[in-house]
């Protein structure tokens, strides 16, 4: 198993019994801060972060919206333990929530995940298999 490291899951709250978590769970969480942070967000990383969120404040059209998944996919390469990614993002109207599909290759390989951002600008980690 390779070393994500370890944190405190902060996804989608604080884990009340503070336990650190390890594996992919940490890169997971990792993502899901990166693309729920605007960017600029963070005094101290002012390069982290991804504009995604604001997608759905304007209009949102197909050439926006592949602007802000190349965004992300950016900013997700500028974590070590990510090799390569792609980012592919589907807006739904109805609900005003983006489906981002992140494919990932890491040091145990690739895999995939789906979150949902939704207006409120909490990204939601839709569980799948590994």
């Amino acid at each position: 198993m390779s070393d994500f490291g370890s944190d405190i899951s902060t996804f989608p709250d604080l884990d009340e019994l503070l336990e650190p978590q390890s594996g992919r769970r940490v890169l997971l969480e990792s993502i899901a801060r990166r693309l729920s942070t605007p960017r600029g967000g963070l005094w101290w990383a002012p390069s982290y972060g991804s504009d995604l969120g604001a997608v759905l404040d304007e209009a949102v059209d197909p050439a926006r919206l592949r602007a802000a998944a190349t965004a992300l996919q950016q900013q997700l390469v500028q974590d070590e333990r990510i090799l390569r990614a792609t980012v592919e993002a589907t807006y739904t109207p109805a609900t005003r929530s983006l489906r981002i599909v992140v494919s990932i290759t890491d040091a145990e390989g690739p895999f995939e995940r789906v979150f949902t951002l939704d207006s409120t600008g909490v990204a939601k980690l839709m569980e799948s298999n590994q």
